[in-house]
């Protein structure tokens, strides 16, 4: 199968039909295939078969992995508390109401050989568009894609990185700290922290740096950073619309002052002063003179962790998106009648796909309105 074509049948037939049909075949073949004869098109005229289901949660079906975790990173593991199944087993393919494609894993040569009519497949997808490879293929898929869900706030199951919930005294040595591995960016992140060392002292720890901090020794580094800087580079690898990662949420764990440089509108996701954006000031001196002035001043610095006691940091995992997705499930299935009658009294089926993005243009979507834009002492502030 040409991977720039994904074939897929999308059945004009219930999962329920057929869902004794496909368990038997899976039980057969590794590979999901039918022949000509075990699924039949019904016509407009005939009735449809009274087949009880057992009552059971709806199924949420994992096609892939998730980056280098194929439990989501245990979100898999330990069972949800909005009553639906999510499950990696593709033998529950035909029975399961959501097929949930992270897309960095999704293969398009591996891809379900039925969409069965009232299933919901959904796009995740975490990374900016600036790093969202295989643009062709994205056209492709996103002809049998219902939903879209992503770190943007506009899509139909948005999934920030994390959230601020409401709700002793250091002697540092240094200023400002930096852990970085993915070294010359599209934002220009590195090029603004060069400027900025020329006015603070900034010290990097990581593949774009010279100090190291062993990653085995898990928040070790954090509380290295805690207990000898003022200041930690919360600065994204893209600056685009909505976009921000753990960079920010780890850090706003520690009592150290987060500096932001990213697409998100921090204002409306963070406390007000509890970090400083680097995009808002005219050049990196500036930021500088700022945090020369706050190192030398104990009463203005303590200022910025004020807000902990009125709030406190939520790191999300992947049990708050099928959970999102659950509950739009449920929505669907209590506001939507079971059938309906057109003039001639024929019973009409009621689509129960959560979404209404088949066909519409995702890669647009994506990259023409995710606002990205790269930071440069060069020529202006911005490159677009």
């Amino acid at each position: 199968m040409d991977p720039a074509d994904p074939s897929v049948r999308v059945l004009d037939v219930p999962n329920k039909l057929l869902f004794s049909e496909y368990v038997h075949n899976q039980q057969s073949s590794s590979s999901v295939s039918f022949s000509s004869h075990q699924v039949s098109p019904l016509s407009s005229s005939s009735p449809l078969p009274s087949i009880p289901l057992p009552s059971t949660p709806p199924i949420i079906l994992l096609w892939t992995g998730a980056f280098d975790s194929d439990s989501w990173w245990g979100a898999t593991e330990s069972p949800l508390n909005c009553d639906c199944i999510v499950s990696r087993n593709r033998s529950l393919l035909a029975q399961a109401k959501v097929v949930l494609f992270y897309w960095r894993n999704t293969n398009l040569k591996d891809l379900p050989k039925y969409k069965f009519e009232g299933q919901t497949w959904i796009w995740h997808h975490m990374e900016s568009p600036m790093n969202t490879f295989r643009k062709a293929n994205l056209a492709q898929f996103a002809n049998y894609i219902d939903c879209w869900s992503s770190y943007r706030s506009d899509s139909d199951f948005p999934t920030p990185y994390g959230e601020v919930l409401k709700l002793s005294e250091i002697s540092y040595t240094r200023n400002v700290a930096w852990m970085v591995s993915n070294c010359k960016a599209s934002s220009g992140r590195d090029e603004y922290a060069k400027e900025l060392a020329k006015y603070i002292d900034v010290d990097i720890y990581g593949a774009c740096g010279s100090l190291k901090c062993p990653s085995s020794k898990g928040s070790y580094c954090y509380h290295h950073i805690e207990t000898n800087y003022r200041f930690y580079l919360s600065f994204e690898n893209s600056i685009c619309s909505d976009y921000y990662t753990e960079k920010i949420i780890n850090i706003l764990n520690y009592t150290v002052i987060p500096i932001v440089l990213g697409g998100a509108n921090y204002s409306s996701i963070l406390p007000n002063h509890s970090y400083i954006d680097a995009l808002s000031f005219k050049s990196p001196r500036y930021l500088a003179m700022l945090l020369r002035n706050l190192a030398a001043d104990e009463k203005r610095y303590s200022s910025y962790f004020e807000w902990k006691r009125q709030f406190t940091v939520k790191n999300h995992d992947y049990r708050q998106l099928f959970c999102q997705i659950c509950s739009k499930l449920k929505s669907v299935a209590q506001s939507s009648p079971s059938s309906s009658f057109d003039k001639e009294g024929e019973k009409l089926r009621q689509s129960s796909v959560l979404c209404n993005r088949r066909h519409k243009d995702l890669v647009g979507w994506w990259f023409n309105e995710g606002s990205c834009k790269s930071w440069s002492v060069i020529r202006s502030k911005f490159l677009s």
